[in-house]
């Protein structure tokens, strides 16, 4: 954690002279140092006007994003902040910079982990400067009607106490309640009081889920 705030201070603290700079010789678009930082300035309408500063992580043809910040060239707005426990994926779309977040959730076959996006961030830039608009989604996979009743099955076989398998369960109702699946966020919501209280890591990753699940009824 110590490192996370240093890191951040480090980067907010030089976001003034790098959005002076974003035309320089050593902020060009996509360099990327040996150790995984990475600075990258996007052209959004003919411009150098988006910044991406922070670390990412190459798999493949797969670029992950995280512990970065978002600026605006010729302006010292901060225009986000991502954790290092906030992985993203960025891409450009015509005049659109586009961030995915990346959520860990059991969205795989046989329930699996996987990344998934259900949260997206969209960038313009318009005569008053940059803008986003935060929209959901709408192209993940969803469960099947096979895979939520399979989901109900595990429920019922939860015990109470601070075990992991109640957070993995939980993550199931909160992806078959984002499925579309009414009875899903009325289980999902007797977790903690029927199966807790948490403590440590279990409390953690129940705060978590609890956080995407807040998010998507907040937006849905």
């Amino acid at each position: 954690m110590r490192y996370l705030i240093a890191t951040l201070f480090f980067i907010c603290s030089c976001v003034q002279t790098w959005a002076q700079n974003c035309d320089s010789s050593w902020l060009k678009l996509d360099q990327k140092a040996t150790d995984g930082s990475v600075n990258r300035v996007f052209n959004i309408g003919g411009k150098d006007r988006l910044v991406v500063n922070g670390w990412c992580e190459v798999d493949k043809n797969d670029t992950v994003y995280s512990e970065f910040v978002l600026f605006e060239c010729g302006s010292e707005r901060n225009l986000g902040e991502w954790s290092a426990l906030d992985p993203s994926r960025i891409r450009q779309l015509r005049d659109t910079l586009i961030v995915e977040d990346l959520d860990w959730l059991p969205v795989g076959k046989d329930f699996k982990y996987e990344y998934v996006t259900l949260f997206v961030n969209k960038y313009y830039c318009g005569k008053e400067g940059a803008k986003v608009i935060k929209t959901l989604s709408n192209s993940y996979r969803k469960y099947t009607r096979a895979q939520i009743e399979h989901v109900y099955k595990e429920y019922s076989m939860l015990t109470k106490g601070n075990f992991e398998r109640n957070i993995e369960v939980a993550d199931m109702l909160l992806w078959a309640y984002v499925s579309g699946d009414a009875k899903a966020e009325e289980y999902f919501r007797t977790i903690e009081s029927k199966f807790g209280p948490f403590d440590g890591a279990i409390a953690e990753s129940w705060h978590d889920a609890l956080a995407i699940f807040e998010r998507y009824k907040a937006m849905n």
